[in-house]
């Protein structure tokens, strides 16, 4: 009986361990959840919900731990054998989820939203007389360096012009802070995370835009439409699913290799065989132009009339002895502030921006008057002008692009001019780059006449056109799945999100878990939320998180509703061959790759 007695002591001891034991860790991730996440959005009932779901989820785990752990010691007689015993089963139930969650988080595909399956591509006809479509995309350009959003510097005289003649949107959002999602959400009518499925920069391992996915150029093609794209992206290229629909699609004018035979392939080497192919397009056509002369590294083939040469000079002569892996590197390192980077050059660098700005335009210009030379004008083309995303130099400490959501990154200038647009007008309000792909289908008539497509997550802007109505369509943009911005035309809500929830626990706590622990441990991305009001502080200067806590609850749910509201597209698999060798290394040159 004193056996059996000490047996069954030792099995409730080794229970009770492991239970208070796991049960302590499950309420200790939760607790540095509510503290080191997004949490502030939970009030202090949800915030308490939550650290009891999370102990009772631990503790389950730890009672069936402790079962085995009981079993096993109830047959060892020395206590630092079975405290050893108890000890390795616990450490085995916690180290796993510790080292997973200190890896990037990540959100699984099913928390954003039940997938849908994508429609087949449907077979319609391009409109009798549709007008042709000429889109000029402009790598890494920033709306406010522009004069016709109020800068104070002619950095694009002819892109003013244009504008006059045609629309200027004043509010146009990116749907991601670089180049490959934004334009893979332009060039489909889909939101990045609906696009895909990992969310991850798939750069290095097949290509981004699977063959399942309908592009513009698809649709336009299957509408009738000649389509011709010149790139010069290392992204865009047709290994990476940019080609699709292009009948005639030139990626070769990507660079030249940093070093004394030429840099950049500048504006110019894509412009010119884009005019060639004018000269034996026919209509209706569609024509997309890609340049990237504002990317960094920061060369122009000439410095813009506002540089001091005297003052200039230095910098000119450190940069210009960098490589290009150099060049990047020493971006990355202002913008850790190793070493923080004086006004002086500061200015140097934002003043050769500039005038790679200027050199775009220049060609801008040259594209628009060979057009009207072939008859191809406001009578029967329609010509857009946009950026992917924006660049940073240091107006919230940072540099380059990619890290954060604020506006300098996602905000683009978007301009139309042509048939079916109204000249000489501003339109307030708020679009997103999303929209472009059913605004060209809707003036090509290949849209129902509502002007949206359940096949798409972006509206035709023509209505509001048509109507004069500053559109405020709610914004959605994205660095993978670390951060979302939710932007309205007054505030934006800037979250990192947790895929858990707070209702009942499902008890298959793994996955949740993990992601409370990828909360609670990860390596933290600040600010985990945000919230500005940009009516008031359009420079979103002060984070009104601590001090609005009914605006953060009503726009946090909004962004959720909205993001649910766009699932994921269930597609086919149909990766594609990637970028080769020579385009990563191109890539890890300049700091998009490890």
């Amino acid at each position: 009986m004193a056996v059996s007695g000490g047996i069954g002591r030792r099995f409730a001891t080794g229970v009770a361990v492991t239970t208070a034991a796991l049960g302590s860790f499950g309420a200790a991730l939760a607790v540095a959840a509510v503290v080191r996440g997004h949490l502030p959005v939970l009030d202090w009932g949800e915030r308490v919900r939550l650290v009891l779901r999370w102990t009772a989820v631990g503790a389950l785990g730890g009672l069936g731990v402790g079962v085995a752990a009981g079993l096993l010691s109830g047959f060892v007689a020395r206590r630092w054998v079975r405290g050893i015993l108890v000890g390795l089963l616990v450490a085995a139930s916690i180290v796993p989820v510790l080292l997973a969650g200190r890896r990037s988080p990540g959100v699984p595909w099913s928390a954003l939203g039940a997938p849908q399956e994508y429609p087949p591509l449907a077979e319609r006809r391009a409109a009798p007389g549709a007008p042709n479509l000429v889109l000029v995309t402009i790598d890494t350009l920033r709306h406010d360096h522009l004069q016709l959003y109020g800068y104070e510097r002619p950095t694009a005289p002819h892109l003013a012009v244009l504008a006059r003649g045609g629309t200027v949107f004043e509010a146009a959002v990116a749907q991601a802070p670089e180049t490959l999602h934004s334009l893979a959400s332009l060039m489909t009518g889909l939101y990045p995370h609906v696009l895909d499925k990992e969310f991850e920069d798939r750069g290095q391992a097949g290509a981004f835009i699977g063959s399942a996915f309908h592009t513009l150029a698809e649709r336009l093609a299957a509408g009738g439409y000649d389509t011709a794209g010149f790139v010069s992206n290392l992204y865009l290229k047709q290994e990476n699913g940019f080609g699709q629909g292009f009948r005639h699609f030139d990626d070769r004018s990507g660079m030249f290799w940093w070093g004394p035979k030429g840099r950049w392939k500048r504006a110019e080497h894509v412009v010119e065989p884009a005019l060639a192919w004018l000269e034996r397009a026919e209509s209706p056509f569609f024509l997309w132009v890609h340049v990237m002369d504002p990317h960094h590294p920061y060369e122009p083939a000439s410095a813009g009339p506002w540089e001091d040469g005297s003052r200039a000079a230095p910098h000119a002569a450190a940069y210009g002895a960098l490589s290009i892996r150099g060049y990047t590197q020493r971006l990355k390192d202002l913008r850790a502030g190793r070493p923080r980077a004086t006004p002086e050059e500061l200015a140097y660098l934002v003043g050769r921006y500039d005038a790679e700005i200027l050199q775009v335009d220049r060609e801008l210009a040259r594209l628009h008057q060979r057009l009207e030379s072939r008859g191809f004008d406001e009578r029967n083309t329609v010509l857009i002008v946009t950026a992917d995303h924006g660049e940073e130099f240091v107006d919230h400490g940072g540099m380059l692009h990619g890290h954060s959501l604020f506006d300098e990154l996602i905000r683009v200038p978007l301009v139309m001019r042509g048939r079916g647009i109204p000249p000489g007008k501003r339109l307030g309000g708020q679009v997103q780059l999303v929209d472009v792909t059913a605004t060209l289908l809707d003036l090509a008539g290949l849209l129902p006449a509502s002007g949206e497509s359940p096949e798409l997550d972006g509206v035709s802007l023509l209505p509001a056109l048509a109507a004069g109505e500053p559109p405020r369509h709610a914004a959605l943009s994205f660095i993978d799945t670390r951060y979302v911005a939710y932007r309205t035309t007054g505030w934006k809500l800037v979250a990192a999100f947790a895929p858990y929830d707070l209702g009942p626990p499902s008890w298959l706590p793994w996955e949740g878990l993990l992601s409370m622990a990828r909360v609670a441990l990860g390596r933290p991305h600040r600010p985990k939320i945000g919230l500005w009001h940009l009516d008031e502080d359009p420079r979103e200067r002060q984070n009104l998180v601590g001090n609005d806590a009914v605006s953060l609850r009503t726009l946090y749910a909004s962004l959720l509703g909205h993001r649910q509201a766009h699932p994921p597209r269930l597609v086919a698999s149909s990766a594609g061959p990637g970028l080769n060798r020579r385009g990563r290394r191109a890539l890890r040159a300049l700091g998009y790759v490890q």
